[in-house]
């Protein structure tokens, strides 16, 4: 915007063009002065010898106006080289485009606001997407709480690993809940986490989120996470469980909720309960009710949803992060170093968990099957196990007359006073020699784990092995994968606090030129390969100052670091910190 514009030939009223000079004797500028050292010749200070800040022009806001600006159509002459090799290569105009905005991160990933202020920002660490490959096949999802000073809510991709813990694959601040926004925050995820999706995503009541979860996750069964139904209905509850109190409505309805293993049950459960308290007009428990299908565990018992078929991971992780590591009055700068610290912090929970699974351990009872899976287990998951074979004992079994040879009934020995409408007989139906055993309480179906009544014909039926396709490897010891790259969070600095992707950075344009010259004669080339080689050969004897180099490099050579991946939205070239919010409270 400095300076005049050129007087030309077309200045004359009687031409006529249809550009227009972007000049206007803009005065806005800064001049540096440097001081350099009389002996070493190098700069020792920079002052401000001259300020102007007053602009005769407005600015520009949005970044395609941004991009049209000369500064910002410049490049490298070595990327200009990169760009005309593959004109050469006759590759598609259009396909250098898409290459040239991946590179980038894409064409449309980074736009601004009209303030040029940062709304949505979405990260993961490189240990969490190793979790994600380990244990991506469900996933919690929730913006439940606003955790920070600027009003934002948190977002968190949660799984269970194979301690049964918590396992955190993603965070993100977002500026608003709309269809548009978790589509972005999706499709970010997709994109970091390099996934097709999860099998099953529960999610809170939030009307936008099934929406964006069909555009980017077609293939992904969603359901709604069943303390987050709760949650939202809470203060309509609590007023029920205060009237009904001597009743003792809390129970009641918890147990509907959580015990009812098939849709008979749940329903017949339900019909009892508004008889009993008269409770056939309340809108809450209407409004409960219709959407049943979706939060209640007893409706998708088909469904694979590991140990997760409420909320206890979301619900465990907010806990976490509002009582330990922030608040409202937390600065966005601190929020970040904060998650960060929760991340190391489950993953010193993980490591004592690992420590506590190695060594032979000793099984309750010596049944042949439980002595074998107590090698695979972790001890989480073997707890469970041996829960259930306890629990077991309670069970009587009979041969079932209408089915196969080995099938059975299962039926509890003390029938509850207080779940009267529980079925408390179930159909096991068992092929020992083909290896294949089924309840119709589908409880292994929906958490890989096996019920009480599958165990008990196991012990009736003298099982000694179990079928290693029922031992699922994400409950094992040996469920880490050999990911590719290094799972460390921390940031590869040297002695010099420089990164190494900076120093990568540095390197590579100094080497383009060195090559571009090289390349114009025989004797350059040769010359360049005999560099190459001696220094190599001398880079061998270098010892490296940033921890986990030998972790960085596989059998090939081949660099695998991979560092933290943010995607942010609205934000790129221009960040401005948003205002404050002084109601911290969502």
């Amino acid at each position: 915007m400095e300076g005049k514009p050129p007087v030309r030939a077309m200045d004359n009223p009687k031409v006529h063009s249809n550009t227009s000079s972007k000049r206007t004797e803009c005065k806005a500028r800064m001049k540096l002065k440097k001081i350099y050292d009389d002996d070493t010749k190098n700069v020792i200070m920079v002052w401000i010898d001259l300020l102007h800040l007053e602009h005769n022009h407005k600015f520009l806001k949005q970044q395609e106006e941004i991009d049209q600006l000369r500064c910002n159509k410049t490049h490298d002459l070595e990327y200009m080289e990169f760009i005309g090799a593959m004109q050469d290569s006759r590759v598609p105009q259009h396909c250098i485009m898409d290459y040239v905005s991946e590179m980038h991160g894409g064409a449309e990933n980074v736009p601004l606001d009209n303030e040029g202020k940062i709304t949505s920002i979405f990260w993961s660490h490189a240990s969490q997407q190793g979790d994600y490959i380990d244990f991506s096949d469900a996933v919690t999802f929730d913006t439940t709480h606003k955790t920070n000073l600027y009003d934002k809510p948190l977002c968190m991709f949660v799984g269970a690993n194979h301690h049964l813990q918590c396992a955190v694959f993603g965070f993100a601040l977002l500026g608003d809940e709309t269809v548009e926004t978790f589509e972005w925050v999706f499709n970010a995820f997709k994109t970091c986490l390099g996934t097709e999706g999860p099998r099953v995503m529960l999610t809170d009541q939030d009307p936008a989120m099934p929406v964006a979860l069909r555009r980017v996750f077609a293939n992904t069964i969603h359901r709604m996470c069943l303390w987050h139904v709760q949650n939202r209905f809470m203060p309509f509850l609590n007023e029920l469980k205060a009237r009904f109190e001597e009743e003792d409505f809390k129970t009641q309805f918890q147990s509907i909720i959580h015990h009812p293993l098939t849709p008979r049950e749940f329903e017949t459960a339900w019909a009892m309960m508004l008889d009993k308290f008269n409770l056939h007009d309340d809108v809450t428990l209407k409004n409960l009710y219709e959407i049943r299908e979706e939060w209640i565990p007893a409706f998708f018992k088909q469904d694979y949803c590991v140990v997760m078929i409420s909320t206890q991971r979301s619900e465990t992780m907010n806990k976490l992060v509002k009582s330990a590591h922030v608040d409202g009055n937390t600065p966005l700068h601190e929020f970040a170093k904060q998650m960060l610290k929760l991340l190391h912090n489950r993953k010193m929970k993980e490591a004592k968990e690992t420590l506590a699974c190695m060594g032979q351990r000793e099984t309750n009872t010596l049944y042949e099957f439980e002595v074998k899976v107590a090698r695979a287990y972790t001890r989480a998951v073997m707890n469970r196990f041996e829960e259930s074979i306890e629990y077991a004992a309670a069970y009587k079994i009979t041969r079932d007359p209408d089915g196969g040879v080995n099938d059975c009934v299962v039926q509890h020995t003390k029938r509850s006073n207080k779940i009267v409408w529980g079925q408390h007989q179930f159909k096991v139906f068992a092929d020992v020699e083909a290896g294949r055993y089924k309840c119709e309480c589908k409880q292994w179906e929906h958490t890989g784990l096996f019920c009480v009544h599958i165990l008990r014909a196991f012990q009736i039926l003298q099982i000694d092995k179990i079928p290693k396709e029922y031992i699922l490897q994400r409950y094992t010891n040996s469920t880490r994968q050999d990911v590719g790259f290094s799972r460390d969070d921390k940031k590869s600095n040297g002695k010099d606090d420089e990164t190494k992707s900076y120093r990568q950075k540095t390197m590579l344009k100094n080497t383009m030129k060195v090559i571009n010259k090289a390349s114009m004669s025989k004797a350059g080339h040769d010359k360049y390969l005999d560099v190459i080689h001696e220094l190599n050969g001398l880079l061998d004897r270098v010892e490296p100052d940033i921890e986990g180099y030998e972790s960085c490099i596989d059998s090939d050579g081949e660099d695998n670091q991979r560092n933290e991946v943010v995607l942010i939205e609205d934000g790129a070239g221009i960040l401005e910190e948003p205002v404050p919010v002084t109601n911290i409270q969502r």
